[in-house]
């Protein structure tokens, strides 16, 4: 969703159970994001 390179794929920390919400515009786009 970010087009992340495969490098910075490797340096992305998620918390284990916290969900990611990403908002998108009209074309799928990603807006923002954040942890809920």
């Amino acid at each position: 969703l970010e087009q992340l390179s495969k490098e910075a794929v490797l340096e992305v920390n998620i918390p284990t159970g916290a969900p990611l919400w990403y908002e998108l515009d009209g074309s799928g786009a990603v807006t923002s994001h954040r942890y809920l």
